[in-house]
């Protein structure tokens, strides 16, 4: 099936393509054809305009021509050539279309190259529309080449014009020269040649232009054109230089006349403290040389006006230069005084920020070192003068230097002084603080905290808190604090030695920070020590205490003297060897004794509650099992049985719930908290109680409802299974018809299991004994069973009907093949063949109806079945033409012969 699948696809993929290319072929071939013929129109469009230019010699139209011509003869052979092809592929395509073998089996390859070669013709016939198109656009320069040339003398006559125009103005302004003289000269004779241009050249419109314009006068202006030029690219060009250059330098030496006279009123003017006679000396010289400049400006030479103009650029920076020094002396000037005027206020405030420190009313200042430096300021200001002095430029400029370095100086004190204001800020801060100032007072209390913790063992201290090496940093401490903490404030400092005095006082002070938290912690570390031996001996009291409590309790309860006998005596030797240790301060970290206390303490808590947890876990135990059996109980009805409502309250009582919710107990609720040694004695004895009442309580419970689980479980069993057949059931019934179809209904709620779950529950709503609700269940169970049943029995019927219904299908399609193969063996009647497939049609027809006149509900189970068993009979009985004048049927060769179905 595969090989026949692929060699048809095969077959029609390569049918597909010879047709595709076929018509491609077609299509190119006779495209190709129509384009021929537009070519050629195209061709003798431009072969007419061509003889309008027949023996045509002279230019602007002899190039273009010839190349036209040349252009049309080569697409004219081309054209042939494409012609001549498509014919031949033609003759090639009709050729192959014989019904010859050979020809069939290369169709393929065949067809293939004829659209291959007619692929190739298209992109030729396109190559040629573009070289027509090309052509056909050389066509339109040629007969719009009068517009050219009339664009040309236009601009010629531009040209002139402002040549013209240029060489007036020169006259005009007075430049002189031969080479001006040699372009005035050239002006008639292109003027006249101008004029010889055809009017209409020079003044009508393009249309206008075209329609009138003839080929002689069209040579007549291109000849006049191409004379005028040469003339018009020598001299114009030089026309517009000279013209820019005479423009330029008469510029440059306007704009040097206006700076000459702007800074010569200036100077007239000048600012206060400014001498401004070498300036206006400079100045004269340079308007001298201006206006020689200017008087050569009136009749210059064409050859000089590139000296001239760069005359007058030299000149006009020069006046800007003078102008611009002269702006420098002013603001300079300006600076002077601004820096003077500074320096003089910022002395006066240094010296006043000076004064206010050598008369501070705690240890005052002495200036041993910037003094002298801030007198010396203030001297030579002195020196230079008032600021309103009149002064020359070189002179102002050496005074702004020297100033500049007096306030580098000034700015060196100013910037010193916040430091050492600091600085001694700082060393008053530090010698009027609470830590220095008091400083004897506290060494004196720290000696004495010392001598209350020297007895303890130096492994109670951190290594920074060790007493003997705190006793040795406070005696070094108050050797500082004696020499340079003063006895009075007035006393001075000197700015030569403030540095070093505010180090070591910081270095005091910082002993100071250094040894007040490290006194702080021995103190706070004594205290702690005390506070650690106080605790453990009442935590050693205690202990021993419980442990006797215990002992007392173990001698009437056999389980704890069972457990605790040998703890009790091993706990209370250990207690009388810590507490002997504690007694002995000088011996051993107090953690290390207090962790041993602690320790053995904790044990002893720890032996007590797990003596106390034995009874809780047989409690919890006893206690869940008890819940789980009420909560088990409670899902299969309300009994009102004695042992139950004493279970029901055992179980709610706030000792036995614990930390528990609801009913469920979980694991461990009861004991979690841990109890000191003391009070873990005192639960003991409740606990022995509490164990035995649950256990009294659990034993009646079991008697009771032992024998009502058992049949609760079975009948949970047989409800279960119940369940599953009517679900069974239910996939057999479907809620719409289906097909085969069956002749069963479903079981009735009322006769089914909602009917029996609503016993059920009403069962576990009613308050009753145990043996009633066990009777109740026992009678479920079997109505439960009794339900099992009957859906059994059903699902037998259903499985029945469809077996009939299908076993008649099955006869159907018997028969149904047992015509095919009637109809096989005798391929050649095609008249028996017809017959046979025209039954089998009617036939699957006839069964389609059936099953939907079933589906929709126009027949029941008993007329599907009957309609089927008639089609049976009437498909047997049935008979075909085997010719004009015979019929053959089943029943003559058919082992079924004489027989219904």
């Amino acid at each position: 099936m595969w090989v026949v699948l692929a060699n048809a696809l095969l077959f029609l993929t390569a049918y597909g393509l010879i047709s595709w290319w076929r018509k491609r072929t077609q299509d190119s071939i006779t495209q190709i054809g129509e384009q021929m013929q537009v070519f050629a129109n195209r061709i003798g469009e431009v072969l007419t305009f061509l003889q309008e230019f027949e023996g045509m010699t002279a230019e602007p139209y002899a190039s273009p021509i010839n190349l036209l011509i040349q252009e049309v003869e080569q697409i004219g052979l081309q054209a042939q050539r494409l012609q001549a092809e498509n014919q031949v592929l033609f003759g090639e395509m009709n050729a192959a279309g014989t019904n010859q073998l050979q020809s069939i089996i290369n169709a393929p390859y065949h067809w293939f190259m004829h659209w291959r070669h007619a692929n190739a013709l298209r992109k030729e016939s396109k190559a040629v529309d573009a070289r027509l198109a090309a052509a056909e656009s050389q066509v339109k320069h040629i007969y719009e080449l009068p517009w050219e040339i009339a664009s040309q003398a236009r601009e010629t006559e531009r040209q002139v014009v402002d040549m013209t125009r240029l060489s007036q103005d020169l006259r005009q302004k007075g430049v002189r020269g031969k080479p001006l003289f040699a372009a005035l000269s050239q002006m008639p004779m292109l003027q006249n040649n101008l004029k010889q241009i055809p009017g209409t050249f020079l003044h009508a419109n393009q249309n206008d232009l075209l329609a009138a314009a003839s080929l002689d006068d069209t040579i007549r202006a291109f000849d006049i054109v191409r004379q005028l030029r040469p003339d018009l690219e020598k001299w114009l060009p030089m026309l517009r230089e000279w013209s820019q250059l005479f423009k330029k330098s008469v510029e440059e030496h306007t704009a040097t006349q206006v700076s000459i006279d702007s800074l010569r009123q200036s100077l007239a003017r000048p600012t206060a403290g400014l001498q401004a006679t070498p300036l206006l000396t400079r100045l004269d010289v340079l308007a001298a040389q201006s206006t020689g400049l200017g008087n050569r400006l009136t009749q210059p030479e064409v050859e000089q006006l590139k000296s001239l103009q760069r005359e007058a650029i030299r000149l006009h920076r020069l006046a800007d230069d003078a102008g611009q020094q002269f702006n420098r002396a002013v603001q300079r000037a300006g600076e002077l005084g601004q820096a003077l005027s500074t320096l003089v206020t910022s002395l006066d405030s240094l010296s006043a920020q000076v004064t206010m420190l050598e008369k501070h009313p705690a240890f005052p200042l002495v200036w041993d070192e910037s003094g002298s430096i801030l007198s010396e300021l203030r001297q030579r200001l002195i020196e230079i003068g008032p600021v309103n002095r009149v002064r020359t430029p070189e002179e102002i400029n050496v005074l702004l230097e020297e100033s500049a370095r007096m306030k580098t100086r000034q700015q060196e004190l100013a910037g010193r002084y916040p430091k050492v204001a600091e600085q001694h800020t700082a060393l008053v801060v530090l010698l009027e603080s609470a830590e220095i100032k008091e400083g004897a007072t506290w060494v004196r209390k720290t000696r004495g905290l010392i001598s209350q913790a020297a007895p303890y063992d130096p492994k109670n201290w951190q290594k920074q808190d060790i007493v003997a090496t705190l006793q040795a940093d406070l005696e070094a401490l108050a050797d500082l604090q004696e020499r340079l903490v003063p006895a009075d404030r007035p006393a001075q400092v000197k700015e030569s030695s403030l540095p070093e005095r505010l180090k070591d006082t910081q270095q005091l002070a910082a002993q100071h920070k250094i040894l007040h938290p490290r006194a702080e912690s021995v103190r706070t570390r004594l205290e702690k020590i005390q506070t650690l031996e106080a605790e453990s001996k009442e935590k050693l009291t205690g202990a021993w205490s419980a442990l006797e409590r215990v002992a007392i309790l173990a001698e009437n309860n056999e389980l704890l003297r069972e457990l605790a006998a040998n703890d009790i005596k091993r706990l209370s030797d250990e207690l009388k060897a810590i507490a002997k240790e504690l007694n002995e301060p000088g011996q051993g970290l107090i953690e290390k004794k207090v962790q041993r206390i602690n320790s053995e303490t904790g044990s002893v808590a720890t032996a007590i509650n797990a003596w106390l947890a034995r009874l809780n876990s047989e409690i919890n135990n006893l206690v869940r099992q008890m819940n789980d059996q009420l909560i088990e109980l409670d899902g299969i009805t309300a009994l009102e049985d004695a042992p139950m409502k004493e279970a029901r309250s055992l179980v709610a009582r706030d000792d036995v719930r614990g930390e528990h919710s609801g009913r469920r107990i979980p694991t461990g609720s009861l004991g979690r908290k841990t109890l000191s040694e003391q009070d873990a004695s005192v639960e003991l004895k409740r606990k022995n109680d509490l164990l035995i009442t649950v256990q009294s309580t659990q034993q009646a419970l079991n008697a009771l409802c032992g024998p009502l689980l058992a049949t609760y479980k079975e009948a949970v069993a047989d409800r279960s299974l119940a369940r599953e057949r009517l679900a069974e059931l239910s996939e057999r019934i479907p809620q719409r018809r289906s097909w085969p179809p069956i002749n069963q209904s479903p079981i009735p709620d009322d006769q089914g299991l909602p009917a029996l779950d609503a016993k059920w529950e009403a069962i576990k709503k009613q308050h009753q004994p145990a043996d009633a609700a066990r009777g109740e269940l026992r009678r479920l169970q079997e109505q439960y069973r009794a339900l099992t049943e009957r859906a059994g029995q059903v699902l037998e019927r259903i499985t029945e009907d469809q077996e009939h219904i299908t076993e008649v299908e099955d006869k159907i399609e018997a028969l149904q093949q047992d015509w095919q193969m009637m109809a096989q063996s005798t391929p050649d009647n095609l008249l028996l063949i017809q017959g046979v497939q025209q039954l089998l049609s009617k036939t699957d027809s006839q069964i389609a109806f059936v099953r939907q006149q079933y589906m929709r509900g126009a027949l029941d189970y008993g007329g599907a079945l009957r309609s089927l068993q008639l089609l049976n009979d009437e498909i047997f009985t049935a008979r075909v033409p085997v010719d004009d004048q015979h019929d053959t049927g089943l029943i003559a060769h058919h082992p079924r012969a004489g027989t219904t179905g």
